[in-house]
């Protein structure tokens, strides 16, 4: 059974030979750079650990490592129109660069491990003006270079399963937030909803705009779409269900849904934090795949609650090891326990995808990563595998 095999039949919730494994596919299922020098390292793997996310310094894993811990993904990203560059520039205390978007971003030279938004493009910006900014061109052909040879190369080698992601595929409420400011959109929210209901209107176009493009040039060669947008930080939400459903599920239900009648691709929807009380909306605006599960966030942490309440309508994907407490701080045998525990949870009749609950951060012993595929491989073969 090849990966993409795999990860098709454990999406159509049918049990596989082995649970499938994602690292990397989609950014939050990465790696930062730290932990992936330390664990090539440790797995005398002679590489240099190399950056695929500027942004968050995620690292970019070689295709030998990901054939040798047995990942069954591969992201297939798409870049920036052909009128912008990266331009990194510094001063005494950061670096820094602006996006295509107009959004800064600035990383501490001082124990700075990421870059974090420092500059917001619409504020100042009157809604009447909005329809003036510069927003980027979604269909610039420039944004899929490469991206065939690419696919074709994994179909032909490894045959992963393909997922398509990027920036254009920041959701609403998220990248509404990161253009407008975060205090002024959720005050906004209330106080001013005809701007906010513009700029998520023109997201959608743009996106639709981008998707169409890029699923006709790619035809045959995307297997899920992923799309990203917080709704819960770790012991709540960041809006209410009645906001989420006035706001973002309609336009959600307007993306998905003609996209997967189209072209025939599932829809991963990342959300991390306490996002229980938005999973039937998530499953009726037509996602598929809900990621991650993060286990330490209120209400999140039952996985065989969610597995009999959701399971027969979501494939979950991540939830398989907590990152904010098991992998940096357990011991080896404490990490195998909860990647048995969370398997036994999810892993029956399908639909689950095994990842960790969100990026592995620099901090995670490569030992205790050592643990977590080892657990997987002997507690993920299905019994008819």
């Amino acid at each position: 059974m090849t990966s993409r095999q795999r990860i098709h039949k454990t999406l159509a919730h049918r049990e596989p030979d082995r649970v499938p494994y994602d690292l990397g596919g989609i950014g939050p299922s990465g790696i930062s750079l730290g932990a992936y020098g330390r664990v090539v390292k440790y797995l005398s793997l002679n590489e240099a650990p190399q950056i695929g996310d500027i942004s968050s310094r995620r690292a970019k894993p070689s295709e030998d490592f990901l054939r040798r811990v047995g990942v069954d993904t591969r992201p297939l990203g798409y870049g920036a129109q052909s009128t912008w560059s990266l331009k990194l520039k510094e001063d005494e205390d950061s670096t820094f660069f602006t996006d295509e978007w107009g959004i800064g971003h600035k990383m501490p030279k001082a124990k700075g491990h990421n870059y974090y938004i420092s500059f917001h493009p619409l504020v100042g910006v009157a809604t009447e003006n909005l329809a003036r900014y510069p927003w980027p061109d979604p269909t610039d052909p420039k944004r899929l270079d490469g991206v065939e040879q690419r696919a074709a190369a994994y179909r032909s080698e490894t045959d992963p399963a393909l997922i398509l992601g990027g920036s254009l595929s920041q959701g609403f409420l998220q990248f509404a937030a990161q253009l407008e400011g975060y205090e002024s959109f959720f005050m906004n929210l209330v106080l001013d909803p005809r701007r906010v209901e513009w700029l998520l209107d023109k997201l959608l176009e743009l996106k639709l705009a981008f998707y169409s493009f890029a699923l006709e040039r790619l035809k045959g060669w995307v297997d899920i779409i992923s799309e990203t947008d917080d709704l819960g930080h770790q012991h709540s939400q960041w809006l209410s269900p009645e906001m989420f459903r006035k706001f973002a599920k309609p336009r959600y239900t307007r993306l998905f849904l003609p996209l997967k009648k189209k072209f025939g691709v599932k829809i991963l929807f990342h959300s991390c934090g306490s996002v229980y009380p938005f999973i039937p909306d998530i499953i009726e605006m037509g996602a598929d795949i809900l990621n991650p599960l993060q286990l330490s966030a209120a209400g999140m942490g039952d996985t065989r609650k969610m597995k009999k309440e959701f399971g027969d309508s979501l494939t979950f994907w991540g939830g398989g090891v907590d990152v904010q407490q098991t992998l940096p701080n357990a011991s080896p045998q404490e990490v195998e326990e909860e990647v048995k525990k969370r398997i036994e949870d999810l892993a029956p009749g399908g639909g689950f995808v095994f990842a960790a609950t969100q990026a592995i951060q620099s901090d995670t012993p490569p030992e205790n990563l050592a643990a977590m595929w080892k657990a997987l491989q002997r507690y993920g073969i299905y019994p008819s595998g």
